[in-house]
């Protein structure tokens, strides 16, 4: 069933995606509506009777649609997509479709045969659908909402949804700030992220009309650790994995890694784009001269007063790095 549902939306998807394309990219707020509005509504329906449980191929279409208006490539990680979007994750919205079921039943008569069945099974103590939503909602500190006998409005939707994000919020900061990555070797990519996004929300630079596409894809792909520097394609080198202190960049004499840091603050490669950055950014910030260079860091990766011009110094600097690796 989730399999079907997926490959719906998928299609769905690809067509927004398409029409994405053709004129050029949507806003932020209208692509999220037409979202909301051409595929999630196909995910959402029926997602009150099978969504109590994660499935990988459901949640697999909210995160293509958010890195495709990022404009990141499908290794990049989920965690850092979701804190760029801060759309509310997929596991979330099925829940909320079952709470809206259960105040629905709430205000069925007793003997509605669905209503009835719907009871029985959250009592019956058996390991079904219904049982285990019970048990969620009790772990929530709500069981109200499988007492079908307390009539229920939409204000308890509200209660759900700040108890759901509370442990997804909670989720998503360990995911960021471990240590490891999830499976294989390594530390966890997101190394640079944690250093300077520190809440679940909408980012700037992702809402705003000002910034073309072509720019904050590469801004999205310098915030998120998604670019082609050795730091990340350096990984693996003959079938063994390389230790992080070890992808030098090849394109400067300083023996240095070659990250983000790097490109945007050392590499002399790009002093003219650096210094052009520079000019804009000490108009807007006289202070920023007294700043260290992981301050200065910071700054263009997270301010949204600089963001215009931080995006497009980064477009500049991987496209010299993809020029000069290409001669």
């Amino acid at each position: 069933m989730a399999e079907q549902v997926a490959g719906s939306a998928h299609r769905a998807l690809g067509l927004l995606i398409c029409k994405s394309k053709c004129v050029g990219g949507f806003p932020c707020k209208c692509y999220t509506k037409l979202y909301q509005s051409l595929v999630q509504s196909i995910i959402d329906y029926g997602s009150s009777v099978w969504g109590h449980k994660h499935f990988s191929c459901i949640a697999a279409v909210q995160h293509r649609a958010m890195r495709s208006f990022l404009g990141l490539h499908s290794k990049t990680s989920n965690t850092a997509v979701l804190g760029e979007m801060g759309w509310t994750p997929q596991i979330i919205l099925q829940q909320l479709c079952i709470g809206r079921q259960c105040i629905r039943y709430s205000k069925m008569e007793e003997d509605r045969i669905n209503r009835m069945i719907y009871e029985w099974s959250m009592n019956d103590g058996c390991n079904n659908a219904a049982h285990l939503i019970k048990q969620k909602f009790t772990d929530l500190d709500i069981p109200d909402f499988a007492d079908f006998t307390i009539y229920k409005c939409k204000s308890y939707v509200d209660i759900l949804e700040a108890k759901l994000m509370e442990n997804v919020v909670d989720s998503w900061y360990d995911d960021m700030n471990r240590i490891n990555a999830k499976s294989g070797y390594g530390l966890n990519k997101l190394r640079t992220y944690r250093s300077f996004k520190f809440e679940y929300v909408t980012e700037e630079y992702v809402k705003s009309q000002s910034i073309p596409f072509r720019d904050r894809k590469d801004l999205a792909k310098m915030r998120c650790s998604a670019t082609a520097l050795n730091i990340e394609t350096g990984r693996y080198q003959n079938g063994m994995y390389k230790p992080p202190e070890e992808r030098k960049c090849t394109l400067c004499n300083l023996n240095c890694v070659e990250d983000e840091f790097h490109a945007m603050l050392k590499c002399p490669i790009y002093e003219d784009i650096r210094e052009v950055l520079y000019e804009e950014c000490i108009s807007i910030n006289p202070v920023l001269n007294y700043y260290t260079d992981v301050e200065k860091f910071k700054f263009y990766m997270s301010n949204p007063t600089v963001s215009k011009y931080s995006a497009k110094a980064c477009r500049q600097i991987l496209e010299r790095r993809r020029n000069f690796v290409t001669i």
